[in-house]
């Protein structure tokens, strides 16, 4: 599909699915349908419950298992196997690809959320960066007053690039964060969002936001692929994600849809150091 077709489509999209999908009652009928067995081995990564049922999706031929919180509401796949370095989207890692754009109008939102700080070299963070890696040069030579960085798992010597986890001197040191359709894919959701916590700046200067784009349950149906799809392992609630916050010193501050933007966005704040 053209991309000016897609970005007129997408808001009338998501408004018919939150009207005829994503309200409480077809929401409850969907997940009495889904829902199987309790699990006794599983735990709740984001409240720790183990009031945990089994989710039963069917998704292109695949039979696919994920988990359910029954009170957080939090969807997960297998938090048996947590691994904080694992959770990346690696859009073709080494090659540039569509999502380019996406991020790059991520990183343009968030420097416009920071124009107010009083910092006069703004550091702002492309979390998850993948194979994109131009749209940082760009944006470095157009903005004279704000550093551009991104970060993946994996080493490089790329300019404006670190490897993530991997690398303490950039703990502190950031204004913001963006990302683009790497949330959901975290497999140590809360440990990895302490990890976004100690990126930005300590709260006594100013502490930093953050801006991400990524599928849950707030926006979507269990009907939307980007529920079922096997690899997004982390799929919030409005309860569970507000937990996650409380427990990684973040702050929920409002929800946004842009036709620029596949998945909603959800803007961050950080109130308190991990």
């Amino acid at each position: 599909m053209n991309e000016s077709i897609r970005k007129k489509i997408r808001p009338l999209y998501w408004n018919f699915r939150k009207v005829f999908l994503n309200n409480i009652i077809v929401s409850k009928y969907l997940l009495r349908r889904i829902l199987t067995d309790k699990d006794e081995n599983q735990i709740c990564p984001i409240c720790n419950s183990n009031s945990i049922t089994s989710l039963n999706f069917h998704f292109e031929q695949t039979n696919i298992i994920k988990f359910f919180c029954k009170n957080c509401g939090h969807i997960f796949t297998n938090n048996l196997r947590r691994n904080v370095h694992k959770g990346f989207e690696l859009f073709n890692y080494g090659s540039e690809n569509e999502h380019i754009n996406d991020q790059k109008y991520l990183l343009l939102l968030l420097e416009r959320e920071t124009r107010n700080y009083k910092t006069k070299n703004r550091r702002l963070l492309d979390f998850g960066i993948g194979g994109n890696y131009s749209h940082l040069i760009e944006l470095n030579r157009y903005f004279n007053d704000v550093a551009f960085e991104g970060c993946d798992i994996y080493p490089s010597d790329k300019k404006f690039y670190f490897q993530a986890y991997a690398d303490e001197s950039k703990i502190g040191i950031f204004d913001g964060i963006v990302s683009n359709a790497v949330i959901e894919h975290l497999d140590d959701t809360v440990n990895s969002w302490k990890y976004l916590n100690t990126l930005l700046k300590p709260v006594d200067e100013r502490g930093g936001i953050m801006i991400h784009a990524f599928p849950s349950q707030i926006n979507e149906d269990y009907l939307h692929w980007a529920i079922q799809i096997k690899s997004h392992e982390c799929l919030f609630s409005k309860k569970s994600l507000l937990i996650n916050c409380h427990r990684t010193g973040f702050q929920l501050l409002k929800i946004k849809f842009s036709p620029f933007v596949q998945h909603p966005i959800f803007y961050f704040k950080k109130i308190s150091d991990i």
